[in-house]
C-alpha cells in the first residue's frame, strides 16, 4: 500500500516538474511557484486520504503521551495553547517555541527529523511526530488523543473517536 502511494506521488510530481519545465522562461530558469500555484501543486501531489483512525508519521523524539489536542493553524492561535496539551500544527517556527515549551507533545503535518519541530522537541525532550500529512485536518482542538512516538514510526490515535476526513 505504501509503495503504491509513493509511486503515485512520484509520478504526479515528475509530471508537475515536466509542466514547470515547459512553462520555464526561455533562458532555462525554472519558474518559482508561489501563492495559488503552490496550493495547486499541493493538491496535485496530495497522497490519498487514509480510511484508518490512526494518524501516522515519523518519530522525531520518542515518548508516549495521552492528552488534549490544541490545533494551531495560524500564529494567532498560538496563545490558545494550555500547559499539558498536545501541539498540533502544519509546521513550527521560532514563534511556536513558547507553546512548545508547555506542550506535552508536538505533532506536525510537514517536516522530517531535521525540521524545526523535531530539533526543538529533542531539546525540550518531549515526544514529537512529524510528517503526518493530515493531522491538522483530522484533529480538532479539544480532541482526546494518545501520541505514541516509538522508534521510527509514530502514531496518533483517538482515546475517543477521531473525525473522518
Amino acid at each position: 500500500m505504501a509503495i503504491t502511494r509513493w509511486f503515485v506521488f512520484s509520478v504526479l510530481f515528475i509530471l508537475h516538474l515536466t509542466r514547470i519545465q515547459a512553462n520555464s522562461r526561455r533562458d532555462g530558469i525554472p519558474k518559482i511557484v508561489t501563492g495559488e500555484e503552490i496550493t495547486d501543486l499541493r493538491a496535485l501531489v496530495a497522497l490519498p486520504e487514509s480510511e484508518c483512525e490512526v494518524i501516522a508519521g515519523v518519530t522525531a523524539y520518542p515518548g508516549e503521551v495521552t492528552g488534549t489536542a490544541c490545533v494551531v493553524n495560524t500564529l494567532d492561535n498560538v496563545s490558545e495553547m494550555r500547559p499539558g496539551e498536545v501541539l498540533v500544527a502544519p509546521m513550527t517556527s521560532p514563534y511556536h517555541v513558547p507553546a512548545m515549551g508547555i506542550a506535552a507533545a508536538v505533532v506536525t503535518d510537514e517536516g522530517g527529523i531535521l525540521s524545526h519541530a523535531a530539533i526543538i522537541a529533542r531539546e525540550l525532550r518531549i515526544p514529537c511526530i512529524v510528517g503526518t500529512k493530515d493531522a491538522t485536518r483530522r484533529l480538532r482542538s479539544g480532541d482526546s488523543i494518545r501520541v505514541r512516538a516509538v522508534a521510527m514510526n509514530g502514531t496518533i490515535e483517538p482515546t475517543e473517536g477521531l473525525e473522518k476526513p
